[in-house]
C-alpha cells in the first residue's frame, strides 16, 4: 500500500506542477498582452497628438496634465500592472521623448520589457 501511496502522491505533485507551471505562462500571455496593448494605445494618441499640434508632448507635460494631454485616450493605457503612470520612475512603461524644444518634442520612443525578456518599442513616425 505504501508504493502505491508513494506514486499517487508523485503524480499529484507532477500534476499539480504542471498545472502551476500553465497558469504562470498563461498570466506571463496576458501580461504581455496588456502592455502590447497600452502601449500600442499610447503611440496612437501620440501621433494624434503630433498631427493636430505639430510635436509629441514632453516628459513634463505628461508628468503635469497626463491624460490631458493625450485626449481620448483611456487613462488606464497610461498605467501599468503595478498602479504606476508612464511618467513615473518606477513604471514599466517608458517614454523617451527627444529633441525637445520650450512647447513639445520632435520624436519620442515608447516601450516596456515582456515577460520573455523581449523589449516591445514604438518610435514616433515623424
Amino acid at each position: 500500500m505504501t508504493i502505491l501511496t508513494t506514486i499517487i502522491l508523485l503524480v499529484l505533485s507532477l500534476f499539480g506542477g504542471l498545472v502551476l507551471n500553465n497558469t504562470n505562462t498563461t498570466q506571463q500571455r496576458a501580461d504581455d498582452t496588456m502592455i502590447r496593448s497600452d502601449i500600442n494605445a499610447v503611440f496612437q494618441k501620440l501621433e494624434e497628438h503630433y498631427n493636430e499640434n505639430g510635436d509629441y508632448p514632453t516628459l513634463k507635460q505628461l508628468t503635469e496634465r497626463g491624460a490631458d494631454v493625450l485626449p481620448g485616450i483611456n487613462p488606464e493605457a497610461l498605467i501599468d500592472k503595478y498602479g504606476v503612470a508612464l511618467w513615473e520612475q518606477d513604471s514599466l512603461y517608458t517614454y523617451e521623448p527627444s529633441d525637445c524644444g520650450a512647447i513639445g518634442c520632435s520624436s519620442y520612443t515608447i516601450s516596456s520589457t515582456l515577460s520573455s525578456g523581449e523589449q516591445y518599442e514604438k518610435y514616433s513616425l515623424n
